[in-house]
């Protein structure tokens, strides 16, 4: 009972209390009556006994004489002093009083003689006759008693219903948080509920902006008294054509999240290049990134610690994209045990770091390949299809990949070079830091898409996810994480769970079910080019590794072996082969310009050895500027004069080495050189497309 429901009580006792109080005065008027109706007959038997007492001590002593004269002194002397009190004050039944107390005297004077008949009819008679005056003025007392009216009960008004929870949150609102120094200046305006809780628009004050709020939620949720989970503070919705103001905050007490559960992972449709992850905590609408946008590809980064759902997210997105898009999988995972399920349904799996050299120039060499053709497409960008698919970098614990020496500034470049390409990276880290990419700073800004899950550590969050809240300030379950996309609002998320298979449920769909359901695309030439050994299954690759090591030891066992003579008695210092030495690198091909590089492609084009007016035309290039490009092809052993089956050179016919010569007559239109080059308009255009 609260005390609200207990004033109401008081109140209405108090309005019926002259009422209730006039009924017991009644009450005990009409009690005493009662009683004194028994008076009469209860003098008449104390007499009575008293009469007999004193015949009983006459017997036991004797002494009758003297016995009678002590009753007979002592019974008139207390009528004597009744009288006197009774006329003393003015009582209207003092006569009755001195007339029965001389009665009562005589009597027991009497009765000390002896206890007869007649005297007890004569007692009796005496208390009837007294007794009947007695009752006439207890009945005349009783009519006089006023009768009480029954006071009409008026119903109290109804206690107040209990505040609502709204109520309560903003009144702590003004009494906690806006006077606390841990809490948030601002008013809580525009409030209402709805099934997945209250909402409020927050307008801030002193310069405040969202990403304040968002990093004092724990201590506003503390001075509020809700959980810190359930307090979400996001970026306000905004009409079409309205200006964002960083001053109003949309707040959120979330009551019915639809992620209090697992979300269990469901292929879903990817529109407009975005793939969904999961719903938003607070239930309003579903986090997506962007993997293909117009005409490219957008690089992605998972960054949590171990537990809070970093590899069933990954699995779950590269389901996504292969369900979606023709899609080849490239796989690498330094450390060995992250996921086993993309390690087995990837065209290319690379576990562990020994062959990252091959790996990274494989991706290298593929970025290059692509460029080629794009520069012979004169494609402006990327668009997915069978012919031409996705080639999607999947990096596990990236962090030790990007580590090793010279890694961080190659894959800055790919990074920066494979977007228009369709050469996506979707890497994974435990490291938020800038160490986590290998202290490259072109290789953190070329990620665009930042899926930030909780980490153990605050400090380097603002450095791949500058403007999120802290990730500790995420639940503990996995799943949960921010987002830095396009699009995505600053509030939390909850991932879809697609589990893998080692960690799944019997009967239960997993990560490797799905992989396999939606496998990878058809690799096409230049991915066959580029990927080469890594084509083959792992276990060929470590077999031909362990071959290369055992043909090393053969060599050294025998004395064939390349270790160094040591000064000194010429023993022999033996090191163990490198990596490079189980996989050679490829000799370094000659540096070529774009506009070198466009130069090939046309001459491919018009059959190999073309004219010099027909390579004009075809490239829209002055004279002099095609022929200072075939001449740092020549010196560069690109291109060859070419000759005749006798050995003559054809006057103004190049070539690639080993070309067709049959037919080939001199080129005599080719003009001298100009005295002052100057590069066409398409030059300048093929320069800006190089820039």
């Amino acid at each position: 009972m609260d005390a609200r429901t207990t004033n109401c009580q008081l109140r209405d006792a108090a309005a019926a209390a002259p009422a209730l109080l006039a009924a017991d005065d009644n009450a005990r008027l009409v009690n005493r009556a009662r009683r004194q109706q028994l008076l009469p007959h209860a003098i008449a038997t104390c007499l009575l006994l008293t009469g007999l007492g004193e015949h009983a001590l006459i017997a036991l002593v004797g002494f009758q004489a003297l016995v009678t004269a002590i009753v007979a002194v002592l019974s008139y002397g207390i009528t004597a002093v009744a009288a006197a009190i009774a006329t003393k004050r003015k009582s209207a039944h003092r006569r009755r009083i001195i007339a029965a107390g001389l009665t009562a005297s005589t009597w027991l004077t009497l009765a000390s003689l002896g206890i007869s008949g007649p005297l007890i009819s004569t007692l009796v008679a005496a208390d009837l006759g007294f007794g009947a005056k007695h009752w006439k003025d207890l009945r005349d007392e009783a009519r006089k008693v006023p009768e009480v009216e029954e006071t009409p009960v008026v119903d109290a008004p109804p206690p107040p219903a209990p505040p609502t929870r709204q109520e309560v949150i903003e009144t702590r609102w003004v009494t906690k948080v806006y006077t606390s120094g841990r809490g948030v200046k601002g008013e809580l305006v525009d409030g209402y509920g709805d099934e997945l809780g209250l909402t409020w628009t927050l307008e801030l004050q002193d310069g405040l902006v969202l990403a304040d709020v968002q990093r004092r939620l724990p201590n506003v949720a503390s001075l509020l008294g809700v959980s810190a989970d359930n307090l979400k503070a996001d970026a306000l919705p905004l009409e079409r054509g309205e200006q964002a103001d960083e001053s109003r905050v949309r707040l959120q007490l979330v009551t019915n999240s639809p992620v209090i559960e697992a979300v269990p992972y469901v292929v879903p449709t990817m529109s407009d290049g975005f793939a969904p992850l999961g719903p938003y905590s607070d239930g309003r609408g579903t986090a997506a990134i962007p993997i293909l946008a117009r005409k490219s590809v957008r690089n992605t980064v998972v960054i949590g610690s171990s537990g809070y759902g970093k590899s069933s997210l990954i699995n779950g997105l590269v389901a996504t994209v292969r369900a979606n898009y023709p899609v080849v999988t490239l796989y690498m995972d330094p450390k060995g045990n992250s996921s086993p399920d993309l390690l087995h349904n990837s065209t290319v799996s690379v576990v562990g770091i020994e062959e990252a050299e091959q790996f990274t120039t494989a991706v290298e060499d593929l970025c290059e390949g692509r460029g080629y053709e794009s520069i012979l497409n004169e494609s402006s960008g990327f668009d997915p299809t069978a012919e031409r698919p996705i080639y999607l970098v999947v990096v596990d614990e990236c962090d030790m990949l990007f580590g090793l020496p010279g890694m961080g500034k190659r894959w800055g470049k790919i990074a920066k070079i494979c977007r228009a390409l369709g050469i996506p990276l979707l890497l994974a880290t435990q490291y938020a830091g800038i160490v986590a990419f290998g202290n490259s700073e072109m290789l953190r800004s070329n990620i665009g898409n930042v899926v930030l899950m909780r980490t153990d550590s605050n400090s380097s969050d603002s450095l791949i996810a500058p403007g999120l809240p802290p990730s500790r300030s995420l639940p503990d379950d996995p799943g949960y994480g921010y987002l830095r996309a396009k699009g995505a609002r600053r509030v939390s998320m909850r991932s879809a769970i697609l589990r893998s298979s080692d960690d799944a449920d019997p009967g239960h769909e997993h990560a490797g079910i799905v992989l396999q359901r939606h496998g990878d695309a058809k690799v096409d030439e230049i991915g066959r080019v580029a990927l080469g050994d890594l084509l083959l299954d792992p276990t060929l690759r470590k077999e031909a590794r362990k071959a290369a090591v055992r043909e090393k030891l053969a060599k050294f066992l025998s004395g064939k072996s390349e270790a160094a003579e040591g000064a000194g008695g010429g023993a022999k210092i033996f090191t163990f082969p490198s990596v490079d030495d189980y996989f050679p690198k490829k000799p370094t091909a000659p540096q070529i310009s774009v506009p070198e590089q466009r130069y090939l492609a046309i001459l491919d084009q018009l059959g190999g050895a073309p004219r010099m007016r027909d390579m004009e035309r075809a490239s829209k290039w002055s004279e002099t500027y095609v022929r200072e490009l075939r001449d740092a092809l020549v010196a560069k052993g690109l291109l060859v004069q070419l000759t005749k089956s006798d050995g003559t050179p054809i006057k103004g016919r190049y070539g690639r080495p080993g070309a067709i010569t049959a037919g080939l007559e001199d080129d005599n239109d080719e003009r001298p050189a100009d005295p002052d080059p100057q590069a066409s308009p398409g030059t300048a255009a093929l320069v800006a497309v190089t820039a």
